[in-house]
């Protein structure tokens, strides 16, 4: 008695060669280079916004140059933040709520890493406290809206068949009906 040949199952991906696919394509394998990109420049837009509003104040500031030195800390920091609170996962493996209280775990590491870089930088780069209370209030609400935003385009990509896989089931017997329920 010959035993029967194992099932292979392959990967299908669907995806197809029109240049809207290419596109979608792009944004489904590069998506997290992608975040992490849009996270570097919400975070420098971010500290450079509120260092432009408190620049038009009368009250005397710091040099600029203090500021674009802090921004290195800023951007790593809010990296480092969202990696620990591990946003940089797919946002559709995660369930709408645990990705809400992620983002308010790690808008309040974020509050409380710049607040400490506040303090131990207050002799050297002096980053000021309105800056970094301004950027604190600020990075929840654009931290809800990129990750909405990322999740609603995956949702969309998804709903268009991007990133679905399919198998095709090569073989056939007993363990091949198993498989395939």
């Amino acid at each position: 008695h010959r035993q029967s040949a194992l099932p292979t199952t392959v990967p299908l991906l669907t995806l197809a060669g029109s240049r809207g696919d290419l596109l979608a394509r792009f944004l489904w394998r590069w998506g997290l280079h992608l975040l992490l990109l849009m996270d570097a420049l919400l975070a420098s837009g971010l500290w450079m916004g509120a260092t432009y509003l408190r620049f038009q104040s009368d009250r005397p500031i710091d040099p600029s140059g203090n500021y674009y030195w802090s921004l290195v800390f800023v951007v790593c920091w809010w990296w480092l933040t969202n990696a620990f609170m591990d946003l940089y996962s797919r946002p559709l493996e995660i369930a709408p709520l645990k990705q809400g209280k992620d983002l308010v775990k790690a808008s309040c590491l974020f509050a409380m890493g710049m607040m400490s870089f506040g303090y131990l930088t207050k002799e050297t780069l002096d980053p000021g406290r309105s800056i970094v209370l301004m950027v604190c209030a600020a990075n929840p609400i654009l931290l809800f809206t990129s990750r909405a935003w990322v999740r609603w385009i995956e949702m969309f990509l998804r709903k268009k068949g991007y990133g679905r896989v399919r198998t095709l089931l090569v073989g056939g017997g007993p363990l091949a009906e198993r498989t395939w329920d």
